[in-house]
């Protein structure tokens, strides 16, 4: 994914034929939305009772839709770091 990240912004951000509007918009999805869906779908599985009360289990399933995200920021930071 950094490979093909870093390929697209190669040249640059005017000349990598992507639209800011769309980089902007993947970002917002994958960063904001993302998230806030994977918080939303762990506590309305809790409340219908689709998984257990365990804290521990109910932190892992969180994770699993925030670590990406945080994963991918620090390559994310290096290509960007790589433009300037």
């Amino acid at each position: 994914m950094t490979l093909i990240i870093g390929g697209n912004l190669l040249k640059g951000m005017r000349s990598s034929g992507m639209k800011k509007s769309s980089i902007v918009g993947v970002l917002v999805a994958r960063y904001i939305f993302l998230p806030i869906s994977g918080v939303l779908i762990v506590r309305g599985a809790y409340k219908l009772d689709l998984i257990t009360s365990e804290p521990l289990y109910q932190f892992v399933l969180l994770i699993q839709y925030a670590v990406p995200p945080a994963m991918n920021l620090g390559s994310l930071m290096q290509t960007l770091t790589l433009l300037m």
